[in-house]
């Protein structure tokens, strides 16, 4: 999301696609794109590839996001979003698969779209913030979520 967000995707090393090194490439391009896009495009409802209108997206909420994931830095996904695009980070406080809510709460202030953008660490939740949390710690996130999601709406209503 944060990839296509940014006009971009990320082509894992790929023998079949002959890719020898993982890199970015911008949407519509690429290995991916001369090798699939056929069948991407026959697909329903399927608009892969293609980067959605920033004037259509009124938020998006990321859980359990790892800023480090299979030996790659994720930073730079983020760092291209727009600025305006509404962000809620959502982040177990035993997340151990790397998307510790320090990295997220560190990196936030550089994004672009810092001014509207949020971190929520719901308490005792892991990777997948809901496993292990407690109900009183859901009942926070789901507040959070509603806040979240009502701002998002109201100021789309303002464009």
């Amino acid at each position: 999301m944060a990839q296509t967000l940014a006009g971009e995707y990320l082509q894992g090393i790929s023998v079949k696609k002959g890719v020898d090194v993982a890199r970015r490439y911008p949407l519509r391009h690429g290995p991916l794109w001369e090798t699939d896009h056929k069948h991407l495009e026959t697909v329903p409802g399927l608009e892969f590839c293609q980067a959605p209108p920033l004037d259509s997206i009124y938020g998006c909420i990321i859980f359990g996001f790892p800023i480090q994931r299979n030996d790659s830095d994720r930073t730079a996904d983020l760092l291209n979003v727009p600025a305006g695009v509404n962000m809620l980070f959502v982040t177990g406080s035993k997340d151990e698969k790397g998307a510790h809510a320090a990295k997220i709460a560190q990196l936030l202030p550089q994004l672009k779209c810092a001014a509207t953008c949020s971190l929520h660490v719901v308490e005792g939740g892991k990777h997948n913030p809901l496993d292990g949390a407690k109900a009183d710690a859901l009942d926070e996130l789901q507040n959070v979520i509603q806040v979240f999601i009502d701002n998002c709406v109201a100021s789309s209503l303002k464009n």
